[in-house]
This record gives structure tokens, C-alpha cells and sequence, in this order.
């Protein structure tokens, strides 16, 4: 590898660009959205979006302000460019500019093309993108009309009012898969979607764990009842470590002298159909009698219900140091909660 050439090579750039919606009819107000993400380190950038010839620009905002320092326009056959001086002060943030227009009247159907560019402080290409809207110049609901319609200009702007109505739930039936999906779905359909598949759900933990034990939910409960199981439910739910140790006799021993009959077990110690499960936590917040007590009461509902019925267990719940990371935990330093089988 030529290590010179690597580092002389500009840093990579995320650039994102895209409409609100992928079709407008004449009249109805659009977005541009595009998301800049500079690395640390990068020099003075220019950003550049062109807004097509039909769509009328309206205004535009970026967020954070701070990260873009100046603005200027210019306007050639009808195709409007904005340009964005970016403050290489600002590098290793993230600003999204969104820029509203309004689609403008016209005759017959559109494909509008914008295109976003970043270039680099010597005018290098650093990325780009484009993103196309479509413009209906008549309402679709006119193909299901007898062909004496389709001739009335009336009769398709008056069909254009109902398809912008019901629009949004058309949408929602196009994409209706992405509602199933708990690793895209919106976050307020989370414990709809686990309501169908009879997870244990809590809307108090993060949205990242609500995800993690949708997506596994079908795989434990294919292994229901199992240690490992158990262990990557109890991970999943609580951010923790889980060790769980079966209670089996490692000592079983038998020889000449040996004897059974009523009332002997096998091995020393021997409890059989039990198990104890560890948990590891960072240090409890201020509050912690009143948090401990609840999350252990929602451990032992979540031990309850994927264990073997014939089972009992004992829970322990170590609260590691604030310095500690819970894959390792602090022996003799974190404190310890019990619960024997009752």
C-alpha cells in the first residue's frame, strides 16, 4: 500500500439528499433535505444544491446554524444554485439543510432533478448526490374514468383535491412493511409490534433494547426454557451481563462401598432443577432502593416466565463500580442482592 498516497487523500464525506416526497402536484409545497457529516480534521468545504426550474424556492434552514458561515445563490436557464461555505471550525459535526419550494403549474408530467455537491477547499469533489421528484400535472385517480373525462381540466383538479387528502395513508399502505420491521419501524409502533408477538414489553427502556428484543424474540422463543435463552433475554433487557450456573452434582462417585435406597441422593450438596442466575449492573443511580427494587421485581417476571416450571432459582444482583465495566466485575467491591427460591 502506498502510505503517502493514503495520507493525501481528502477525508470521506457523508452526503444525503433527498425530497419529503417522491411525487408533488402543482401548487403543493416541498422539502429538500440534505445532511452534510464532516470528518474531523476536514479543510474549508463548499456545499451546492440546485433547485430545478419548477419548483419556486421559498426559504431554507440549516441545524446547527453555526456550522455553515455563509450563503449566496445564483440563477442560470432557470436552474436556481445555492452555495454553502462551511466553517472548518465546525469539522466533525453534523447539519442538515432543509430548503422549502413550491412546485410550479405545468402542462404535462415532470421528473425535477436536484443535485447536491460537496467540494473540498481546492474544489475537489468530496461527494454527491441527487435526488428527482415527480410532478403530476393531473390527478392519477382520472385512469379509473371513462375516457370523456380525462379531457375535463376541471374534473382532474378536482380528483387532485381527494388524492392529496388520502396521500398520506396511501403512503402508509405502500410502505406498510417497514411497521413490521422493529429495527425501522417508528418507535411509537414498537409495543404494537410486540403485542403481536407476546414479548415482555417495557416502554421505559431505551429504544435501541425495545429493537434488540423484537428482533430476537421469534429466536427465544424457539429456545424457550433454555440457559442461553434465558441469558440473552436478561442481557437484552437489562444492558448488563448475565452468568447463569446450574445447580448439578459434578461429584457423583460410585464404588464398592456405595449403598442406595430411600432418602439418598447422589453427590454431596446435590440440588437438583435449580440454578442461579448473576447479573452484573454499573453503579445504581442516587435513587437506587427505589430502581433496584423495580428492576428486580421485572428480572424475576422475566425468569418466572422463560424458565422451566419445575425450576426454582436464586437471583443475585451485583452493582459494580462506576469504573467498572460490567464484563468484568469487581469481585468483593460490588454490592450484592439475593433471592433464594421461595
Amino acid at each position: 500500500m502506498n502510505t503517502s498516497a493514503t495520507a493525501s487523500s481528502p477525508p470521506a464525506c457523508g452526503l444525503d439528499h433527498i425530497f419529503d416526497r417522491s411525487n408533488h402536484y402543482p401548487g403543493e409545497d416541498a422539502s429538500i433535505f440534505t445532511r452534510i457529516a464532516l470528518p474531523q480534521g476536514a479543510d474549508a468545504c463548499r456545499l451546492e444544491v440546485s433547485i430545478p426550474a419548477g419548483l419556486e424556492l421559498q426559504n431554507y434552514q440549516v441545524q446547527p446554524a453555526p456550522v455553515l458561515k455563509s450563503q449566496s445563490m445564483s440563477l442560470e436557464e432557470g436552474v436556481q444554485t445555492l452555495y454553502f461555505h462551511l466553517d472548518p471550525g465546525r469539522t466533525g459535526e453534523t447539519c442538515l439543510l432543509e430548503i422549502q419550494v413550491q412546485v410550479q403549474p405545468t402542462e404535462r408530467d415532470l421528473n425535477l432533478i436536484s443535485h447536491a455537491r460537496l467540494l473540498g477547499g481546492k474544489g475537489e469533489h468530496l461527494a454527491e448526490e441527487s435526488a428527482m421528484l415527480q410532478v403530476l400535472a393531473k390527478g392519477r385517480y382520472l385512469r379509473y374514468l371513462p375516457e370523456i373525462y380525462r379531457q375535463d381540466e376541471l374534473m382532474g383538479r378536482f380528483l387532485m383535491l381527494f388524492e392529496s387528502f388520502w396521500s398520506p395513508i396511501e403512503n402508509q399502505i405502500v410502505e406498510i412493511d417497514r411497521f413490521f420491521d422493529p429495527a425501522i419501524c417508528p418507535p411509537e409502533f414498537l409495543p404494537w409490534l410486540g403485542s403481536w408477538l407476546g414479548s415482555r414489553f417495557d416502554r421505559n427502556l431505551p429504544v435501541e433494547r425495545q429493537r434488540s428484543l423484537l428482533k430476537s424474540a421469534v429466536t427465544l422463543y424457539r429456545c424457550r426454557g433454555t440457559r442461553p435463552a434465558l441469558q440473552q433475554y436478561l442481557e437484552i433487557y437489562t444492558g448488563g451481563r448475565v452468568e447463569i450456573h446450574e445447580r448439578c452434582s459434578s461429584n457423583f462417585r460410585l464404588g464398592a462401598s456405595a449403598r442406595l435406597g430411600p432418602g439418598i441422593a447422589l453427590g454431596r450438596q446435590n440440588m437438583p432443577n435449580t440454578f442461579t442466575v448473576d447479573l452484573y449492573l454499573p453503579e445504581p443511580p442516587p435513587e437506587a432502593p427505589s430502581v433496584a427494587r423495580s428492576l428486580r421485581r421485572q428480572v424475576e417476571a422475566i425468569i418466572e416466565s422463560q424458565k422451566p416450571a419445575h425450576t426454582a432459582y436464586s437471583l443475585q444482583i451485583h452493582y459494580l463500580p462506576s469504573t467498572t465495566s460490567p464484563a468484568e466485575p469487581a469481585g468483593d467491591q460490588s454490592a450484592m442482592i439475593q433471592n433464594q427460591p421461595g
